[in-house]
């Protein structure tokens, strides 16, 4: 029997790497596959330029990485952004997946309550209009932020890591930022801010999983809730003093609450991880 297959939709800005700790813990039962986001890394811009950008494309891009691979029914799983991705490919094609996986994201307009707060919906959209009329700044600046040595250090006291977190995992996700086209990443992100698949939880009818960190800061803990409450098969896992970024800060934790999710959906092959550009 075929091992069963895990599609990884990465959040903003990240790659393969960011998953390490949540492939390592589920390698010998599962194989995995995931894609750049169109305009990022090593896929290239879309034809149709920034109308190809939105949320909707890159949930297009994830069917077509399934049909590629001729994977019928995977399983799923969303970080951050992927989780708008995933929940939007689910009103493309609602049989797609077997199960989700979601930790730490919204279904839909996250920058209204990032930080707890709506002031940011206006904000944020602001800074990301900003950024690309400084691309070239922004370019040159990213890859000496990224690489300081004083980066996590800075945002463990600012509360938005924890201490405990993967430093050398979380300084190779972070150096991704160095390689982004800062024009099309910034234009993602205003593109993400005006998504909403709320509508869609309720028709999601297979087993879903959401993780969230207590101290995610982007994802607020009552929203998180109420996502699950809106599933008709959701549960809910809380990580206790996790961040956004919690696979990478308590990797037990979730591996555990991800065996416990998956356990009785074991598989017999040999693993096999996969990444490529993204379909279009």
């Amino acid at each position: 029997m075929a091992r069963p297959t895990i599609l990884l939709a990465n959040g903003a800005g990240a790659r393969l790497s960011s998953y390490k700790n949540v492939i390592g813990c589920l390698l010998d039962r599962f194989s995995f596959i995931s894609w750049d986001y169109r305009g990022l890394f090593d896929s290239g811009r879309p034809v149709r330029g920034y109308d190809g950008l939105r949320m909707a494309d890159h949930a297009r891009d994830a069917l077509c990485v399934l049909d590629h691979f001729d994977l019928k029914t995977p399983h799923v799983m969303g970080w951050s952004m992927g989780v708008q991705v995933l929940l939007e490919a689910h009103r493309l094609r609602a049989d797609y997946c077997r199960s989700m996986v979601l930790i730490g994201g919204v279904s839909g307009h996250p920058y209204e309550t990032f930080f707890g707060t709506a002031a940011f919906s206006t904000v944020l959209p602001g800074l990301f209009r900003t950024g690309q009329s400084l691309d070239s700044l922004v370019a040159w600046v990213l890859p000496r932020l990224t690489s300081a040595p004083w980066l996590v250090t800075a945002l463990v006291r600012a509360g938005l890591l924890h201490h405990d977190i993967d430093r050398d995992a979380f300084a190779d996700a972070a150096r991704n930022f160095a390689d982004l086209d800062v024009h099309v990443f910034c234009e993602i992100m205003l593109e993400l801010g005006r998504h909403d698949a709320s509508e869609e939880l309720a028709h999601i009818r297979c087993p879903t999983l959401l993780l969230t960190g207590s101290k995610d800061m982007f994802t607020p803990l009552e929203r998180a809730r109420d996502i699950t409450a809106h599933m008709p098969d959701a549960r809910f896992v809380l990580i206790p003093g996790a961040t956004h970024y919690a696979p990478l800060e308590m990797p037990d934790l979730v591996c555990d609450a991800l065996a416990n999710f998956y356990a009785g959906r074991g598989a017999t092959s040999s693993p096999a991880v996969a990444h490529g550009p993204a379909a279009g």
